[in-house]
């Protein structure tokens, strides 16, 4: 017995292992990456704590270190800062008054190709966003970090875990509700239509490993397509042709071709309707 029980809890980690590893393996270069630099900072930083005892300033440097000091704590701070409004939260569909329209310069006789927008207008134009969530979801935000777009929302577990196997996984349960937070870049599809494609993914303050970012964004689209025919046979909002299985489906504004991301800033480009002879 005792033998076939060490058999038993060997299977048992090797199985623990290969599960761990299908869930986080693509984290795994990441992590030594990691950990390689902060062994380097930490030697770094032993170096120059050596240096600075066998070269102690006098007590007018120091003084002057010392100050010098509290001036750099400030700037590093109003750094931090200055990032956060930059990721500032802005509700979807509702960033700016509904009188200022942000794609009016398409409207005009001499249109540009593109227009650049903030968070606020970006929210206006995305509105349509909201429709590829569950009827759960609550109040949905939406925010620009660097190459980014990210979006967060309150939502039934049962809209996008179930009761299943991916339920088990991320430990939810049917009743209760949670917040879901998204990271991911916009891709067209085709004119009208992109996809919000789902980098990484929170449900709380638990990270999703990667590999079960496809199978919830199917779950979250199958629930809102099934709320969608129900109040109408002919709509097809969510499972539309040609959307990745990590994807969110957006119905952008006829005007529209393309939405990016790029330093914090979007742009909007023009959808140009070339007319036939």
């Amino acid at each position: 017995m005792g033998c076939i029980g060490r058999i038993g809890c060997l299977v048992v980690l090797l199985i623990g292992g290969a599960v761990g590893y299908w869930l986080y393996g693509d984290r795994v270069p990441s992590l030594v990456s990691q950990s390689v630099e902060r062994t380097a900072d930490g030697v770094s930083r032993a170096a120059e704590k050596v240096s600075e005892r066998l070269d102690r300033p006098s007590s007018e440097e120091a003084e002057m270190g010392s100050t010098t000091g509290s001036t750099r704590e400030p700037a590093v701070r109003e750094g931090t800062a200055a990032r956060s409004e930059g990721s500032r939260w802005v509700r979807l569909g509702s960033g700016v008054a509904r009188s200022a329209d942000p794609l009016r310069p398409f409207r005009a006789s001499d249109a540009p190709a593109y227009v650049t927008l903030d968070a606020g207008q970006l929210a206006v134009v995305l509105a349509p966003l909201r429709a590829a969530l569950p009827p759960s979801a609550g109040r949905a935000e939406i925010a620009i970090d660097d190459d980014r777009l990210l979006l967060r929302t309150i939502i039934a577990r049962r809209d996008f875990a179930g009761s299943g196997a991916l339920g088990a996984l991320i430990g939810a349960t049917l009743d209760g509700v949670d917040t879901l937070e998204f990271a991911g870049v916009f891709e067209p599809v085709r004119p009208g239509l992109s996809q919000y494609r789902i980098q990484s993914l929170s449900v709380g303050a638990i990270e999703i490993p990667s590999r079960l970012i496809p199978p919830i964004a199917r779950k979250v689209r199958q629930v809102t397509d099934r709320a969608q025919r129900a109040k109408d046979s002919l709509a097809t909002v969510t499972n539309v042709a040609g959307v990745a299985d990590d994807a969110l489906p957006v119905r952008l504004p006829p005007i529209v071709s393309d939405v990016r991301v790029v330093n914090g800033r979007a742009t909007v480009y023009r959808n140009v309707v070339r007319r036939s002879r």
